[in-house]
């Protein structure tokens, strides 16, 4: 019998006289394909704070809240809050800052840190090469006449492209306080914005002696490629100079110079982070145009609180009731679902009892998508894993089918999935 051998790369082995050592690159390399890095995500029903950026309401302070995470290819872990002054803009433009977690491998560094970094009109860019790796935690809107960062200015990026988070097979990510982030931020606007709206128009129609009209117009486009970062607006009549630009990215309005720019021609948006396919972009064009009848302009108001109004709509958290061949994986894994404006994010983990294909649940009516939503997972079935697929069907049903083979009773799946109505 003839034996050819062909030695790989491979470990760990006892070391005998020397012969076996380990770098810490080769420490690591296990945890590569095991879990991807980022920021850990915490467990279902526990509000995902590590590394979250708060307002301290102490002036210009803000907080960095302690978290663990992996980033090139280290582990990183921060005990404590941080305290961070931000400084202040001396300027005559907003400037943009930005807070990353860093890791350094080059030789006369070697540690993880967290950077406070200045920026301009634009977010400050990362600095990465072979040994520096980066992960942007959130922006920091400075205008010049700040003197308190309320929480509206603070863009958290954690769980997109910019910073990811870290999930295992059963624990899933509790979005509430990114809920609570994109919520704030976009009533403050829009609170201030109808209200500094409508008194403008007032003056107007008082020294016009009211015949003009506010029109709106709207469009809406939904990627399809991946990295999408030019989006064409499709309102013609659009002018950039003149008329009210609002852009919404699955119901969250965006921050014009942080997260987008018009283009020269006034025909695209070029965004600041890429978007990948499947993600609905909103635009509203708010234009002003001579009338007759003056009850137009409140009409035309009315008009703008309707369509404006569902996508502050929030059902919060409500329990699914699962079908008698599943059960929760816990107490704390039950399954929900949630609809904040038209995204629907689903949350859970259950045990499957009988043997797939199986229907775990379904959906409340005004929460299921207009067609089938379809995503590959693994189930924990005796102590390995078993690929699978997920359906949500229009109808509202959420069905397990093994993608190969068959999935064993008593297989742990969990679900943590989202989609776009509409």
């Amino acid at each position: 019998m003839s034996v050819i051998n062909y030695v790989i790369d491979g470990g760990f082995f006892d070391s005998v006289n020397g012969d076996r050592k380990y770098s810490a690159e080769e420490m690591n390399r296990p945890y590569k394909r095991v879990i991807t890095e980022g920021i850990f995500a915490t467990p279902q029903g526990t509000p995902s704070t590590d590394f979250q950026v708060i307002s301290a309401n102490d002036g210009m302070k803000i907080t960095i809240r302690k978290g663990e995470g992996l980033i090139g290819g280290k582990w990183a872990s921060s005990e404590n809050d941080i305290t961070v002054t931000v400084p202040a803009n001396g300027g005559t433009t907003t400037r943009y800052d930005s807070i990353f977690l860093r890791s350094d491998n080059m030789l006369s560094v070697r540690e993880i840190s967290i950077q406070y970094r200045t920026g301009s009109e634009d977010v400050p860019p990362k600095e990465e090469n072979l040994k520096v790796k980066e992960y942007r935690i959130a922006n920091i809107r400075v205008s010049p006449t700040t003197s308190h960062i309320s929480q509206s200015s603070i863009i958290d990026l954690r769980g997109s492209a910019e910073c990811p988070w870290i999930t295992s097979l059963i624990n899933q990510v509790d979005t509430s306080t990114l809920f609570v982030q994109y919520q704030t931020t976009y009533r403050e606007f829009f609170d201030t914005a109808k209200s500094e709206f409508r008194k403008w128009a007032e003056s107007v129609a008082n020294e016009l002696n009211p015949y003009i009209m506010f029109a709106d117009f709207t469009s809406n486009f939904r990627t399809v490629n991946p990295e999408t970062t030019t989006i064409p607006i499709n309102i013609p009549s659009y002018n950039r100079s003149k008329d009210i630009l609002n852009v919404f990215v699955n119901g969250s309005r965006l921050a014009v110079n942080a997260d987008y720019i018009v283009s020269d021609d006034g025909t695209n948006i070029i965004l600041t982070n890429p978007l990948y396919a499947g993600n609905r972009v909103d635009f509203q064009v708010l234009q002003s145009t001579a009338v007759i009848n003056p009850e137009d302009t409140v009409e035309r108001l009315r008009n703008l609180d309707s369509k404006i109004s569902p996508l502050l709509y929030d059902s919060g958290w409500i329990d699914l009731t699962l079908e008698s061949g599943a059960s929760p994986f816990n107490s704390v894994t039950i399954p929900a679902v949630r609809r904040y404006g038209n995204n629907v994010y689903v949350r859970g983990a259950v045990e499957v009892l009988n043997i797939a294909p199986a229907t775990i649940c379904t959906l409340p009516a005004d929460m299921r998508p207009l067609m089938e939503h379809r995503y590959v997972t693994s189930v924990v079935a005796d102590n390995s894993l078993v690929n699978c697929i997920i359906e949500i069907k229009t109808t509202g049903q959420i069905v397990l089918t093994a993608k190969s083979g068959a999935i064993p009773s008593g297989a742990k799946l969990s679900l943590s999935t989202n989609f776009i109505l509409g």
